[in-house]
């Protein structure tokens, strides 16, 4: 009924060590980042150029809006111009043909 029973230890397999600084931190992650990329090659080129077209349709939005307040809407609110006038030609009309009254 004796049997050799091993204890286990609950300490680590290996010591502890202190904390590396930050760039040792930020220079080992890259390194794991970079190795995926290499084994990644193909997507990582779909995410790059996917997060390429997705700034570009951004900045697109972007300058679209900017022009639509800058020349359509900013000029008739400034005008006074409301929905239901008709459109003259020295005033910027901006409501839908089926809004404007005859």
């Amino acid at each position: 009924m004796n049997q050799d029973v091993s204890v286990v230890s609950m300490t680590a397999a290996r010591p502890v060590q202190p904390p590396k600084p930050d760039a040792a931190v930020l220079r080992e992650g890259l390194g794991i980042v970079w190795s995926g990329m290499r084994q990644e090659k193909r997507m990582i080129t779909i995410a790059v150029i996917g997060a390429a077209l997705w700034a570009a349709a951004t900045v697109a939005t972007s300058m679209a809006i900017g022009y639509i307040t800058e020349n359509i809407i900013t000029p008739a609110a400034t005008s006074g111009m409301s929905p239901g006038r008709r459109c003259g030609a020295s005033s910027v009309c901006w409501a839908p043909s089926w809004w404007r009254t005859p």
